[in-house]
């Protein structure tokens, strides 16, 4: 189930059945795939006790389509780790307001990193990675 339509997902979805049509090809016949497996712009990290998806989107971890962070904070740095190692004993990481075990960090620092690896060489790509540039350096010069 993809919960976005997102041309990238479809073809990588369209991979996994290619990959099990290959299985069954005779040695020596070829399919051609086409498409890139690491294009695929969401990754399932784990579903919530409500049932809601948490995915990691374009580089952004989301809860149910919905963007809510674009990097993980282990539990040791967190503000209010003490509750949160109160409430859930497993988390290792935050997502924003998404706890996460250290398994599920691993899948979604892993999105994360791959879809940072991707470059946009576009304008408006490039104008998005100066001005993250610029937010980045004022924020660690300070200014919020």
């Amino acid at each position: 189930e993809i919960s976005v339509p997102d041309s990238n997902c479809l073809m990588a979805k369209n991979i996994e059945i290619r990959l099990a049509l290959k299985t069954i090809l005779a040695p020596g016949d070829s399919l051609d795939l086409g498409v890139n497996p690491e294009a695929c712009a969401c990754k399932r990290v784990k579903s919530t006790q409500d049932g809601r998806k948490v995915e990691v989107i374009d580089g952004w971890v989301c809860l149910s389509g919905v963007r809510e962070a674009n990097s993980l904070v282990p539990l040791d740095e967190h503000p209010n780790r003490q509750a949160i190692s109160r409430a859930l004993h497993g988390a290792t990481h935050m997502a924003g307001r998404i706890p996460l075990t250290h398994a599920e960090a691993a899948i979604a620092q892993s999105a994360l990193s791959a879809a940072k690896r991707i470059f946009d060489a576009s304008p408006s790509g490039i104008t998005q990675r100066l001005r993250q540039a610029v937010w980045a350096k004022a924020a660690a010069e300070g200014v919020d």
